[in-house]
């Protein structure tokens, strides 16, 4: 019984109660049946007592629980013996029970004021994080209406003046180049307040192309207009990868061929090829050497460090560096799996 009542305390802090429940009666099991026990039984009692008033937060459960303990103890104990109730042992008995109650109580108090300091530092927290959250959304805001005074300005008085020159002069040879230079400009004024709603708003969703392969495409025809040899060819299997994979791609394959018309003009032949490789989906964007000087055209140095970092938050891996003939290859592997 002994053993029993000692294996009990293990399950204390869980059950507090019943353990002390079953203590007192194991004690008076003990004082019936087996007096030998009887102390270990009572020093048991006490440590239950404690564990109750350390895990349980009313103050009225836990005078219950102490005065239980004093008359069990009182009761089966020779603190009470022939010298009959005298104060002093009355005391003492009171005393020697309070001595583990108290001790529950301070551990509990202890235990609360732990509980709020970590809840104290978990709000502290909070709060530096909204605040960081808030001053990031704030230069969010300020990018957006910069990029918006400045950027949008100056492309849509692009688009309205080549959109008065193709009035002006409908069958000239520049007519549909400058039929070019509008429809360019109004999807970059698209895509410019695609951008600023992003990024006034981090939480929103983009809006995705229905068919990335069509974006793909439209991009090839305005790089042909522009001057360069483009050849693309896209996997009919690519259709079935995830929208998202094929989006990436496409503003892949948007940004290479922009790129080789900056860097190597206009007269360069490009052979841009999708295919849905084992791994993912593979982009290839080939380039010949240029065939004259380039024009020079302005270059913000982020176009291919922006493929790999799109290529990296996906899973995927970018290799690009120079051809035996002097052009350029641009290669992308985007997962497609749940690895992704």
């Amino acid at each position: 019984m002994v053993v029993l009542a000692g294996l009990s305390l293990g399950v204390a802090r869980r059950l507090p109660g019943l353990v002390f429940v079953l203590q007192v009666i194991l004690m008076l099991l003990a004082d019936q049946y087996f007096e030998e026990a009887t102390g270990t039984c009572v020093m048991l009692v006490l440590a239950a007592a404690g564990v109750f008033a350390m895990r349980v937060a009313s103050w009225l459960w836990t005078f219950v629980v102490y005065l239980v303990a004093v008359l069990a103890v009182a009761a089966f104990t020779a603190a009470m013996g022939d010298a009959g109730w005298q104060p002093t042992r009355v005391l003492a008995l009171m005393t020697l029970v309070m001595a583990p109650v108290a001790s529950g109580r301070y551990l509990r108090a202890r235990q609360a004021a732990s509980q709020a300091e970590r809840l104290r530092r978990r709000e502290s927290q909070q709060r530096a994080l909204t605040q960081v959250r808030a001053d990031q959304l704030a230069e969010r805001e300020s990018i957006a209406r910069e990029m918006h005074d400045i950027v949008a300005h100056h492309v849509g008085a692009m688009v309205l003046r080549a959109g008065a020159a193709r009035y002006a002069d409908p069958g000239g040879p520049s007519s549909q180049a400058l039929t070019d230079i509008r429809d360019t400009g109004h999807q970059v004024l698209e895509d410019l307040r695609g951008l600023l709603d992003l990024l006034r708003d981090p939480g929103k969703q983009p809006d995705l192309p229905a068919d990335p392969a069509t974006v793909m495409r439209q991009s090839a025809e305005r790089m042909s207009a522009a001057g360069l040899l483009v050849e693309l060819d896209i996997d009919p299997e690519v259709a079935r990868a995830p929208l998202l994979a094929r989006v990436s791609a496409a503003r892949i394959v948007q940004e290479g061929l922009t790129n080789v018309l900056k860097h190597a003009g206009a007269g360069t032949w490009v052979r841009v090829s999708l295919t849905a490789a084992p791994g993912g989906l593979a982009v290839k964007v080939r380039n010949g050497p240029p065939p004259a000087a380039p024009l020079g055209l302005p270059s913000s140095g982020q176009g291919l460090r922006g493929i790999r970092e799109r290529a990296h938050a996906l899973g995927g891996t970018l290799t690009a560096g120079p051809a035996e003939d002097g052009g350029w290859l641009l290669t992308v592997l985007l997962p497609t799996g749940h690895a992704a």
